[in-house]
């Protein structure tokens, strides 16, 4: 027996050898398969001009030492959902001293650009640790590009990486890559050098131009910049979710320009909360004379010392649709001004306090422009679940704008909210002001205490149906009524009735069907209530099949 169970172990271990790859320093191509995960790197490996390493989903790549994956051709590296890839190392003991723990990250540094696009999807990056002697070994914790853009980065995890800029994600020197639904967490930047420790999550330098959408930033620490950096920059930066993040300067996007490197980012549909920052700016810090457009984000809860929202220097930056609300400072909670002659522009915002609440020294010299502007309670659905959707009373639905004129460009509303509903929904209407939009066209109307909830008592029965429902509504007095019935996407799918009623209680069935009465498939619709051309309540139904 004790022969059979030493002859199993021995075959165990011959067969764990075997299905690892070992990976000597120097230059690498090819497949790495899965079956002969994991590949241990044992030194500095580059893959050559003009040859590619592609590696397959659920391989493990693991480093044995502060060693550099150099990408002078193209690497493919393209998990799935199920099955990623992962790149990591293989002690991370002492990795959160200074000591060389952890491997040094893929480097894009002057790759070729006649190279075919590089792609990495659906991989994690972890214990990354960007250290060194020259000042760019220090950047780039877990990804660096240097004069590169033809990378694409994708539904990828990076977390417990490390730099001095860009622990993360780090782009310099015209490189502007696409990031997306990638989730970017627990990373570090420090300050060892004099101006380090900036922009954890992302970080881009000198004409650096991504396109940053759909990820989640979250739970970094920084000396400043603990969600993006963008230093002389002009990435779009659009329908993220930068939380939680903490550091001494800015919470959640940093913008610096200067007057040789120029900086114009914008910044659209982006969830900005609960980040705390132990000195200057919270949620996001514009010091550039440059155009900067920041549209439709939600601006909620963020901590600081001075502009516990927004902290801004110049002239040119334009706020749209925002709603700045909830933030914490001991001056300026929602809005900071540097200085005499910084004058953003504000339209269609929801602002807590309004103007008389701005804070810093340029805010009793405030004369940009504040309109349509409202300071109204956002009626977030639920912010203690971190639901910042809009409840169907709040005064931010309907009150944004489409189109604005700025200077010599033309600024047009996001085509779609942050969970990619169309805006404005209903068509046809205004945009909400925030992230996200509503179903409704416009608030449903409080009415007085004495009086019901919903005075039109609209309802429907049975729900869940199949394949009718009955909706009934009531009337106070002889109106014209449309009835129509809208998908989760907000698209309206059928008109249900259009029609003069008398007051009094009304019924009308629904069939389950479209306006070609082409029967739809099993979902959530919501059915709207307008009397006399105002919507005055919605209700939700669930059609099962």
């Amino acid at each position: 027996m004790k022969k059979f169970i030493l002859l199993f172990m021995a075959s165990i271990c011959w067969f764990m050898l075997q299905s690892q790859t070992v990976i000597p320093a120097g230059e690498i191509s090819g497949n790495w398969l899965l079956n002969g995960s994991p590949y241990l790197i044992e030194g500095e490996t580059t893959i050559p001009n003009g040859e590619t390493l592609t590696i397959d989903s659920g391989v493990i790549v693991e480093f044995q030492g502060h060693y550099k994956l150099n990408v002078q051709g193209q690497i493919l590296a393209i998990g799935t959902e199920q099955d990623s890839i992962r790149f990591t190392v293989t002690d991370t003991t002492g990795y959160h001293n200074n000591s060389h723990i952890g491997w040094h990250g893929i480097r894009f540094d002057n790759t070729p650009a006649t190279n075919d696009s590089s792609k990495i999807v659906y991989s994690v990056f972890e214990f990354g640790k960007a250290i060194g002697e020259e000042v760019e070994d220090k950047c780039g914790g877990a990804i660096y590009l240097k004069y590169f853009s033809k990378l694409q980065i994708s539904y990828s995890s990076f977390t417990h990486n490390y730099a001095t800029a860009g622990a993360g994600i780090y782009c310099s020197y015209y490189s502007s890559p696409l990031i997306e639904f990638n989730n970017i967490s627990y990373n570090c930047v420090g300050s060892e050098d004099p101006g380090g420790g900036w922009g954890c999550g992302i970080s881009l330098y000198r004409h650096s131009s991504p396109i940053i959408r759909n990820n989640i930033i979250s739970n970094n620490l920084a000396y400043g910049a603990s969600g993006i950096n963008v230093n002389c920059s002009s990435p779009i930066i659009s329908n993220n979710t930068i939380s939680n993040n903490q550091g001494l300067d800015t919470g959640g996007i940093l913008v610096t320009s200067s007057p040789l490197y120029r900086a114009s980012p914008i910044i659209i549909n982006n969830l900005i909360f609960g980040n705390q920052v132990a000195y200057m700016c919270g949620g996001i810090k514009c010091y550039s004379d440059t155009l900067i457009i920041i549209a439709n984000n939600t601006i909620f809860n963020n901590e600081a010392i001075y502009g516990g929202g927004l902290s801004i220097m110049g002239e040119n930056v334009q706020l749209i649709n925002n709603i700045i609300w909830g933030n914490i400072a001991s001056v300026g909670s929602q809005v900071y001004l540097w200085m005499e002659g910084t004058n953003p522009n504000f339209y269609n915002c929801d602002i807590q306090g309004g103007v008389e609440a701005f804070g810093g020294d340029g805010a009793p010299f405030f004369n940009g422009d504040y309109e349509n502007c409202i300071d109204s309670d956002p009626l977030f659905v639920d912010t203690f679940l971190n639901d910042f959707h809009l409840q169907d009373s709040s005064s931010c639905i309907g009150a944004g704008i489409d189109e604005l004129t700025i200077g010599e460009i033309i600024f047009s509303c996001p085509e779609f909210d942050l969970d990619g509903n169309p805006r404005p929904t209903p068509s046809g209407s205004m945009p909400d002001i925030g992230a996200y939009e509503n179903l409704l066209d416009e608030p449903v109307g409080i009415t007085d205490n004495t009086m019901p909830t919903n005075k039109y008592l609209l309802s429907n029965y049975p729900n869940p149906f199949n394949p009718t429902t009955t909706i009934e509504f009531s009337l106070q007095n002889d109106s014209k009524v449309e009835l129509s019935i809208f998908n989760t996407k907000g698209q309206k799918v059928k008109t249900s009735v259009l029609n003069d009623f008398l007051k009094g209680n009304h019924s009308i069935i629904w069939n389950g069907d479209d306006e070609f009465e082409k029967p739809l498939s099993s979902g959530i619709y919501y059915y709207k209530l307008n009397v006399n051309g105002k919507t005055e309540a919605v209700k939700k139904c669930l059609l099962l099949k």
